[in-house]
């Protein structure tokens, strides 16, 4: 999952009394240091919260837990009856992390085209391949419409321009 895009959690309630549903809660531990460079912590990991989180605004773990509880009378004289649910049945795993990033440079060096890719990943700089394990490479004459897969080869006419792209996952 990535930071910021929306995420949707469903839950299921059955009671083998047949109890109606009365609430439901939501607890998110949250650890931001499983990857590099950690941008915060939610607030409120590891308390119960009423609503649940449609996504995420930080990079890390997230350990989703939800409880219910059942309504075996309706009547508040009962309400000690109203218990949670274990909460240890029903958990979710996230790993939240930022977009790498694709960065390359270009130059033209006596006559041959040099192009350097310094792209990475926030969450795994410390890597050797800096998190990118898949790349991308297209270009073509800036006044063309189709692109050519590949990287440029390092000797293009001089007399055209040419626009290089390049995506990373």
């Amino acid at each position: 999952v990535l930071v910021n895009d929306p995420v949707q959690l469903d839950t299921n309630y059955t009671d083998y009394e047949n109890d109606p549903k009365y609430a439901v809660r939501f607890k998110y531990d949250h650890d931001p240091y499983f990857f590099d460079n950690p941008m915060g912590m939610i607030p409120d990991s590891g308390l119960w919260r009423n609503l649940i989180y449609t996504s995420f605004p930080y990079s890390g773990v997230y350990n989703a837990s939800f409880q219910l509880k059942d309504n075996p009378k309706p009547d508040d004289r009962f309400t000690e009856y109203r218990l949670w649910g274990r909460d240890n049945l029903s958990t979710m795993i996230f790993h939240v992390h930022r977009k790498p990033i694709a960065l390359f440079s270009v130059k033209v060096v006596s006559g041959n085209l040099q192009i350097a890719d310094i792209s990475y990943d926030k969450d795994h700089t410390t890597s050797v391949d800096k998190g990118i394990y898949q790349w991308q490479w297209q270009y073509k004459q800036t006044d063309k419409e189709s692109w050519i897969e590949g990287q440029p080869p390092s000797q293009l006419p001089t007399s055209n321009q040419y626009d290089i792209r390049l995506r990373v996952r």
